[in-house]
């Protein structure tokens, strides 16, 4: 996934976001994930979550 993330990376408006950033606390990136990645990254996180709490 790291490859087909990478060029978007490259593309964003960094110092856009980092305005927003630093002037809101918070900054989206729409464009950076796809739906489906997005929905993928999503359920990773949700099984790790649950994971650490059976620990």
């Amino acid at each position: 996934m790291t490859d087909v993330i990478a060029p978007r990376i490259d593309r964003l408006d960094w110092v856009g976001l980092t305005q927003h950033l630093d002037g809101e606390g918070w900054a989206r990136i729409p464009g950076l994930l796809t739906p489906v990645e997005c929905a993928e990254a999503a359920t990773s996180f949700r099984r790790r979550m649950a994971s650490a709490s059976m620990s």
